[in-house]
């Protein structure tokens, strides 16, 4: 018996037997001692013939009987561990709530002797001291003409009012305009009595506008002749393509104009020769 049952138990049995029972160093103690189980349980229902060779359904009686007393240790045992880890776990939570409690308590006297602490002993804002060395003190004989010693009972000396006073700039009066004048002497001519001085008939005042100065400062003077005017024409010449644009031609006609002599009729009011007629010259 106790050699078929040696043969037929598998190591993860073996090992699961030995992890509960330390004693059993190997898993030849361990089979031995399955085999001492099984003896007592089963007693004589095994038969003898079944030594070479075991039956399949004993086979899985003896695995699941092992199962069984493996399951009821490990419930058994890992039970315990967590009813214990539980406990542990609730006093350290309990311990720890206690001790913060504690602690807290302690410290919120120990703070508020702090705070009391750094106000008194906070210094107090005083002025800095200045970087520079203090004047020493002379007595009025020494100060010199023109210096001052004002103290609190004496009256302002003119000498601390400011040496330099607000200057109004002086602006002269701007000269009349020319035109403004001749606008004036020429009113004043109008006005004057027509028939002396007991005369109340005045003529009628034109108005003289800037507008009728410039157009007589335009007008051109007598004796002026054309010949002055080309010369300012020609002063601001422009290019026989600019001339052409504007007379709406080709350049070359211009040329063409020259060499013949001869403007078409067409454009002799638009332009004409030069004194020497080798220009064109635009009207």
């Amino acid at each position: 018996m106790s050699k078929v049952i040696s043969f037929s138990i598998s190591d993860r049995y073996l090992d699961k037997l030995r992890s509960l029972y330390p004693s059993l160093t190997d898993n030849l103690a361990a089979k031995q001692f399955l085999t001492d189980r099984l003896d007592s349980s089963l007693g004589n229902s095994l038969d003898a013939s079944l030594d070479d060779k075991l039956d399949d359904r004993v086979k899985t009686l003896i695995e699941s009987w092992v199962d069984g007393l493996l399951d009821e240790r490990l419930d058994a045992t890992v039970g315990k561990s967590l009813t214990s880890l539980s406990e542990r776990l609730t006093r350290l939570e309990a311990r720890l709530d206690t001790n913060l409690d504690g602690s807290l308590d302690d410290m919120e006297p120990l703070l508020k002797l702090q705070r009391e602490s750094s106000i008194a002993t906070s210094p107090i804002p005083t002025e800095e001291p200045s970087p520079l060395p203090p004047s020493p003190s002379l007595p009025p004989d020494e100060l010199g003409e023109g210096v001052s010693v004002t103290t609190p009972d004496s009256p302002p000396s003119p000498l601390d009012q400011p040496a330099i006073g607000t200057l109004t700039p002086e602006v002269p009066p701007s000269p009349p305009s020319p035109v403004k004048e001749a606008i004036e002497h020429s009113e004043k001519k109008i006005m004057e009595p027509v028939g002396g001085s007991d005369s109340l008939d005045t003529l009628p005042v034109p108005l003289i506008t800037d507008k009728t100065i410039d157009q007589n400062a335009i007008e051109t003077v007598p004796g002026e002749t054309d010949s002055s005017i080309e010369t300012v024409t020609d002063a601001i010449e422009i290019t026989n393509r600019e001339k052409a644009a504007i007379l709406g031609i080709d350049d070359s006609n211009l040329s063409k104009w020259v060499r013949n002599g001869e403007i078409p009729k067409k454009y002799d009011n638009k332009c004409r020769f030069n004194e020497n007629k080798t220009k064109i010259i635009l009207i």
